[in-house]
């Protein structure tokens, strides 16, 4: 190994996890409490790149990749991967798995390292500012409060543990992977009615996740006054900031068609790429 460039996994090290959380967040990116976090230093103790990973019994995912510019460049990159296979094969999970931006030299990187690349899902998007344009989106959205939605940031401890329930019950990640002021759910009583689930990307905030109790669609449309409220204060320092839906589907499309009320244009595109790997035979 370079003698430069020192691989430390860096376990219950709070102080060094939060060094890291800190600085990925200069990015857009964040990992749970739960992923396991390796960083490459040089000698002296400087950061050249880190990783996070969390792992099921079968796959484990890369949340975050990031070898910092102009300090370690791809030696840093190659040693961290290799760490990374190595560690995670000799567990016995079989696929390690990196959904990473569009970008093609890091797609150029994985792909030289023995990955097979993928598209991700397709997003459909539209330019927040321009929903104002919409008279179905200023009457069902900017015009009148939520009646019973709030932020997630909101809720009570009571509130968090029925949460908690309902994403185990629906195989949802945790809470970590996304904005708890953007996202916002309904409650009947320990009940959840309607939900929204929203990631902060550059330039965008994306949809993830949505859910209105059978037949109650007025939930969705709830939860959505919540995100524009907390949207509307940044409409005029960002005007490029773009509203999109994660996977693009049948049902995603129509409320973003009744949304926009079919004048405001609907862009469609692939913001990642899927990386993946077997670290065992299968």
């Amino acid at each position: 190994m370079d003698p430069n460039i020192n691989l430390v996994w860096i376990g219950d090290d709070e102080d060094t996890r939060e060094m890291i959380l800190q600085y990925a967040a200069q990015f857009g990116k964040t990992f749970p409490d739960a992923a396991d976090v390796l960083e490459a230093v040089d000698d002296g103790g400087r950061l050249l790149g880190f990783t996070a990973v969390l792992s099921t019994e079968v796959i484990s995912d890369i949340l975050v990749f990031h070898v910092v510019p102009e300090e370690g460049g791809d030696d840093t990159g190659h040693l961290m991967l290799r760490e990374l296979e190595k560690v995670i094969g000799d567990t016995g999970i079989a696929i390690l798995r990196y959904i990473m931006p569009r970008d093609e030299k890091m797609m150029i990187f994985f792909y030289d390292e023995g990955y097979d690349i993928f598209d991700g899902g397709r997003e459909y998007a539209v330019r927040y500012a321009s929903l104002s344009y919409s008279p179905v989106y200023r009457k069902n959205i900017e015009e009148e409060e939520a009646h019973n939605a709030k932020s997630i940031g909101e809720c009570t401890r009571k509130e968090q543990m029925a949460l908690k329930e309902f994403f185990i019950d629906n195989s949802i990640a945790t809470m970590d992977y996304f904005n708890p002021v953007l996202s916002s759910v309904v409650f009947d009583g320990s009940d959840v009615m309607g939900m929204l689930l929203c990631e902060t990307k550059p330039k965008g905030i994306i949809i993830y996740y949505m859910y209105a109790k059978e037949d109650h669609p007025e939930y969705l449309i709830d939860c959505l006054r919540v995100l524009d409220r907390i949207l509307s204060e940044y409409k005029e320092q960002d005007p490029e900031l773009m509203l999109s839906f994660a996977t693009g589907n049948d049902m995603e499309v129509s409320l973003l068609q009744h949304l926009t009320g079919n004048i405001i244009p609907i862009e469609e595109f692939v913001r990642e790429g899927i990386a993946i790997k077997p670290l065992k035979a299968m």
